[in-house]
């Protein structure tokens, strides 16, 4: 089995050749989970993509966890102009970072919790602060 590339919160930086071994790894675990040839190639690409910009960064933030994905993602995605970028596309390129932090035995990023839409927030503030339940409902008829 190929070494995996370091945890979050290992001392350890990502090598070229421990990111092209784990790359290799996660085609593999992708085919074993049984992605769609089209989806498998799309997060390889992204995967790679990640791990080239990962080797970029200094030592110190050369590690595989939530926080350089996230990082990549809101800070580098949308502003990148990489030659080997495949997609911008936010809910693709998380959800194949996803899989290589499970790969590597890590917890999945969550999508932000978008707000309510300002209608829904004043209705709500309306509801909340007369303390009546029915003042809501009777409003309305």
């Amino acid at each position: 089995m190929s070494k995996q590339l370091p945890r979050r919160g290992s001392e350890e930086a990502v090598s070229r050749d421990d990111a092209r071994a784990s790359l290799i790894d996660f085609r593999s675990y992708l085919m074993a989970r049984g992605h769609a040839p089209r989806t498998l190639d799309l997060y390889c690409a992204v995967a790679t993509h990640f791990v080239n910009w990962l080797c970029e960064a200094p030592g110190e933030q050369q590690h595989i966890g939530a926080r350089s994905v996230s990082h990549f993602l809101h800070e580098h995605l949308p502003d990148c102009r990489c030659p080997h970028s495949v997609s911008k596309d936010l809910k693709s390129v998380r959800a194949a970072l996803n899989q290589l932090l499970l790969m590597q035995g890590q917890d999945r990023l969550r999508p932000s919790v978008p707000s309510a839409s300002p209608a829904i927030e004043a209705q709500i503030g309306r509801f909340d602060v007369t303390g009546n339940p029915l003042a809501f409902f009777s409003s309305r008829l």
